[in-house]
């Protein structure tokens, strides 16, 4: 009788110890499936309108992006739990999967009109995507008195090797601003692009771009370089907006973690999106080999001036 006992208890802890595997397997898959990695990421709301306002991906160590390439790969969250955050008219779609904020019902959250369409899965955040916490570079030049504005509006060619501390920037007429090495620049107004000008990177070079103001795009950023992991654009201030117009192409990890983002039907995105809120009548394509830099911006190697402007 013990006998059968010990064998009926044996066979109980194999089946309870069959239970937890399972059941640390079910909750392993499901951390696996939480871990969402978004192209863009928004707190409030997403609008695209338009057959132009695509939001589709590609690889960028790979190839450049072509639209005969159709990546399904990409990620869309909006962070707010409310019904409509997420509109999509016009023939407007998103090449990939669609996730609503915590508690949020999807059919409620999600607008799909005028032949508007999702290719991948909607679903729920289980938490909501952070937004980061960028504060003002303070080491030096950063904590020193503005050096005045960069203007450019004469087909004039500059190079920039140090780093800046900027009232306004402003590049219009032609002008090419070209970065070289890597580059902290830190804009206290707004960044103005015109439509026939250029901020470019050279090979292995970097810049983390600061700005307080708004950004108006209309001209050609990074385009050259086409990486956009070597340009990381942070915004500080509270309800700045960052602009594309009049066809311009931008290739970037942009944070604007508490002002919107605007792209005009003729311009063109690359890279990554953090914002607080999307409008878009243009195309976004998500690279997929960028990453968000960490939610803390610090600069690891301070440098000494050894110029000024």
């Amino acid at each position: 009788m013990a006998y059968l006992f010990n064998g009926y208890r044996k066979i109980l802890v194999l089946l309870l110890a069959s239970a937890v595997i399972a059941c640390s397997g079910q909750l392993a898959w499901a951390q696996l499936l939480q871990r969402i990695d978004p192209g863009v990421a928004v707190e409030d709301r997403i609008e695209l309108k338009g057959s132009a306002a695509i939001i589709d991906s590609y690889n960028s160590w790979v190839t450049f992006y072509a639209p005969d390439i159709e990546n399904n790969a990409a990620v869309v969250t909006v962070n707010s739990p409310y019904s409509r955050t997420v509109r999509l008219s016009d023939k407007a779609s998103i090449k990939g999967d669609v996730y609503v904020g915590p508690g949020a019902n999807p059919k409620r959250s999600i607008r799909l009109s005028h032949r508007s369409t999702i290719t991948g899965q909607t679903k729920t955040l289980y938490e909501d995507i952070p937004l980061p916490s960028i504060s003002e570079p303070n080491m030096p030049p950063f904590n020193e008195p503005i050096e005045g504005d960069m203007v450019m509006r004469k087909g004039q060619q500059w190079i920039l090797d140090v780093d800046m501390h900027l009232r306004r920037l402003t590049i219009t007429n032609k002008s090419v601003l070209t970065i070289e090495g890597n580059v902290l620049l830190f804009v206290e107004g707004d960044f103005v692009l015109g439509a026939d000008a250029q901020l470019q990177i050279t090979r292995g070079s970097t810049l983390d771009l600061f700005v307080s103001g708004d950004c108006k795009i209309s001209g050609q950023v990074n385009s050259l370089r086409t990486h956009p992991r070597a340009l990381h654009i942070y915004m500080l201030g509270r309800n700045e907006v960052f602009q594309t117009t009049d066809g311009a192409a931008v290739f970037a990890v942009l944070q604007n973690p508490d002002g919107a983002v605007h792209f005009d039907i003729d311009t063109q995105f690359y890279g990554r999106i953090k914002a607080r809120s999307l409008k878009s009548a243009g195309p976004i394509h998500i690279d997929l080999d960028s990453e968000f830099p960490p939610l803390q911006f610090v600069r690891q190697k301070p440098r000494t001036r050894t110029t000024r402007w």
